[in-house]
């Protein structure tokens, strides 16, 4: 017959075991940690792009919908500063009803429906334009934030705004986006330093996120400021 474990065995293999044992608990955690870390910058990532895409979005589509007005000069639909962007687009549209005249704050409009109180419009008729904001709709009637500037006649073109700015909070270290000059929501976090450079029609943005420089480039149809 063998003879059993010695007492001196039996520790050194328990001694092994829990050795072993440690190793590999150690190994799974430090595995588990770069996974995680790995996850975590990878989500990190998809934000700042996701974000950078939703700025690119919007640049291509500065000035649409307004009849060539903002790439004429004739109207402002981009402005820029270091830590901020704003940009116009035409939405819905429609003609007026009835002539209007220079000092009413009330027009008609053909399709009230296709437009919303507390919206910018736009009025048109390819000779005099100017911005002005719905208050109230009441019985197909537009009351307006302030007296009209000029006289437009009976099929003038009124175009609904959309408007969309990027600001970065430095203080809490946030990019955030604002639509229809709604409330500043958070667009990308933990965004250490951004700066935003017109060169042109091009649009440079600096970005230093979770310590890492990046720097993106948009093409502005529109021209720039105007």
């Amino acid at each position: 017959m063998g003879r059993g474990f010695s007492l001196v065995e039996a520790s050194i293999s328990l001694t092994l075991s829990l050795f072993i044992l440690l190793f590999t608990s150690m190994l799974v955690d430090s595995v588990s940690k770069g996974s995680f870390k790995g996850k975590e910058e990878m989500d990190g990532l998809q934000e700042l792009y996701s974000g950078m895409d939703r700025i690119g979005y919007e640049m291509k589509r500065c000035g649409m919908g307004l009849d060539g007005l903002g790439a004429r000069g004739e109207l402002k639909v981009f402005e820029l500063s270091e830590i901020c962007i704003s940009i116009k687009k035409g939405n819905r549209q429609s003609i007026l009803k009835e002539n209007c005249y220079m000092g009413e704050k009330v027009i008609w409009v053909k399709e009230p429906e296709l437009f919303k109180e507390g919206r910018e419009i736009l009025i048109t008729d390819f000779l005099n334009n100017e911005l002005n904001k719905i208050n109230k709709i009441e019985n197909g009637e537009f009351w307006l934030e302030k007296e009209l500037e000029n006289n437009y006649y009976k099929g003038s073109k009124v175009i609904q705004i959309d408007s969309v700015s990027f600001k970065f909070d430095k203080s809490k270290k946030v990019l955030r986006l604002s639509q229809n000059s709604g409330p500043f929501q958070p667009l990308i976090e933990r965004v250490d330093d951004l700066i935003f450079e017109e060169n042109g029609k091009l649009i440079n943005i600096k970005i230093e996120y979770r310590r890492k420089l990046f720097n993106f480039k948009f093409f502005l149809p529109c021209g720039g400021e105007n």
